[in-house]
This record gives C-alpha cells, sequence and structure tokens, in this order.
C-alpha cells in the first residue's frame, strides 16, 4: 500500500484491493463509506430545528452588541458615526466573519454537549470516501448548479453586496477574501448544513426530505431572498454529495469552488484583479 499525504492528517492511500484510491482524514484504511454506511448521529429532528432556532436567536444578540461596540469603537477613533460600518472594512468584515462561526458551531455543539451526544470528527461527518467517485459527483453537481444558476440569472440578478466592497481592491483583501470566503467558509458551513442539519434530518425523514428542509435552511441563512432559488440548489447538491460519499469533503471542495470562483470574477469585474 502506498501512501501520499495531502495536508495534516489527510491522505490519498492507494489500495488495489479497494477497488482505488480513497480521500480523508488520518492514515489508516478502514472499509470504503459506502460498504460501511453512514455511521448514525445521535440527535434527532426537533434537535435540529432547536439548533436552528437557538442559533438564530444568539445570532441576532450577539451580532446587535457587535454592531454595538464597533460602532462605539469607531466613534472613538474616527469622531464621527458609522453610517457605513462594514463598508470597505477588511478588520470590522473579517471580525463579523469569526463571530458569526463562532456562534453558528459553538451553539450547536454546546446544545449537542448538554443534551450529552457523543461528537466526533467522523460523526459530524469527516470521513474517508473513494477519491475518484467524489471527484466525479462533484464535477458533475457543480456543472448542474452552474447551470441551473445560469438559467435563474437570465430572469433574476442577484442583489446582493459585492466582496469588494467589505473588504477593499487591494491584493491583500482578494487572499484575505479567498481564505475568509473560499477555504474556511466551506468547512464552516458543510459542517453545520450537512454535517449537523442534514444528517440529523436525512437520518430520520430519508434523502429527500431531508435534503429539501437542510437546503432550505441553506438558503434562508444566505438573507438575500434573490439568492434562495440558486442557493438551495447548490445545497441540494452539497446534500446529495454528501448521501452519495457519506463524507463532508467532497461538499467542502464544491463549496470551495463555487465560492473562489465567485470571490476572482468580482475582484475582476471591479478591477482587482
Amino acid at each position: 500500500m502506498n501512501e501520499v499525504p495531502l495536508t495534516d492528517g489527510v491522505a490519498i492511500t492507494g489500495d488495489s484491493s479497494a477497488g482505488g484510491p480513497v480521500l480523508g482524514p488520518g492514515t489508516a484504511a478502514p472499509e470504503p463509506a459506502e460498504e460501511q454506511g453512514m455511521p448514525r448521529v445521535p440527535w434527532s429532528v426537533p434537535d435540529v430545528f432547536a439548533i436552528v432556532g437557538l442559533v438564530i436567536i444568539f445570532g441576532m444578540v450577539i451580532f446587535t452588541i457587535f454592531g454595538a461596540v464597533a460602532g462605539a469603537v469607531y466613534f472613538t477613533l474616527s469622531g464621527s458615526n458609522p453610517e457605513n460600518l462594514f463598508e470597505n472594512s477588511p478588520i470590522v468584515n473579517s471580525a463579523a466573519w469569526f463571530v458569526q462561526w463562532a456562534v453558528t458551531l459553538g451553539v450547536a455543539i454546546t446544545y449537542m454537549k448538554i443534551r450529552g451526544y457523543h461528537l466526533s470528527l467522523n460523526i459530524l461527518g469527516f470521513r474517508r470516501t473513494r477519491l475518484w467517485t467524489a471527484i466525479w459527483l462533484t464535477v458533475v453537481v457543480r456543472i448542474l448548479a452552474g447551470i441551473g444558476e445560469a438559467i435563474y440569472s437570465n430572469y433574476v440578478t442577484p442583489d446582493q453586496i459585492p466582496v469588494t466592497d467589505m473588504f477593499g481592491l487591494s491584493l491583500a483583501s482578494y487572499i484575505l477574501t479567498m481564505v475568509l470566503v473560499a477555504v474556511l467558509t466551506p468547512v464552516v458551513e458543510e459542517l453545520f448544513f450537512r454535517g449537523i442539519i442534514h444528517q440529523g434530518l436525512e437520518q430520520r425523514l430519508g434523502f429527500f426530505p431531508g435534503a429539501i428542509i437542510s437546503s432550505f435552511i441553506f438558503a434562508l441563512a444566505h438573507i438575500d431572498p434573490t439568492l434562495y432559488i440558486p442557493i438551495f440548489m447548490l445545497g441540494f447538491g452539497f446534500a446529495y454529495l454528501m448521501h452519495k460519499t457519506k463524507s463532508l469533503w467532497p461538499g467542502i471542495a464544491g463549496h470551495f469552488l463555487v465560492n473562489a470562483l465567485a470571490v476572482t470574477v468580482q475582484f475582476l469585474d471591479t478591477g482587482g484583479g
């Protein structure tokens, strides 16, 4: 068996007896995820909706406090009222990004710990899966989602705030945006929406009901109504990747491709490339 490490704790392992390489954390060579089946998660449908509700409540409270503190700091330093606190402010927006992640995952994990549920990376979805299966499924899902987005964009123009308005147009801004939006966000969002929300729903309701509900929640979380349909389609595609590969890694890879392309296009369109 030949093993080539990719990152810390992630390796591609060649094993002719297993039918091809596998991808995921660790260096051991367990049975493929498709043969093992998706491990049962301890949380249930009521837990999922409780987590979503708590995230909304705590998010509103904490972001109200965050906005007040950031505004007070801005006023203290500049002497003027912060009319557009988040506009072209990499520091404020980066802090808001991390606060959002901390609230989302912090509330979810704290809730499940209080409930006494056993949590591990494996249970949350960070499992090994067949590399080539993951690659072609991710490509197919991305192409189909792209076609859907192209058709949708002919009828509706998304009214979203460009990342360049939040982080600026410099090369440093591009790198920072790529790290936050294209690298870290896919990991956090796939862990929450697919690893926690979708797994809990699919295990009790089945794939299609679980995927529809988790994708709907995923779309609503992006706030902009003009993006609900394309985000729903992406969420459904990522849920399908989770269902077929039993792993978060393909969805994270697909999510990275979507966000990296969107960030790069926005910077190029506004002259930031």
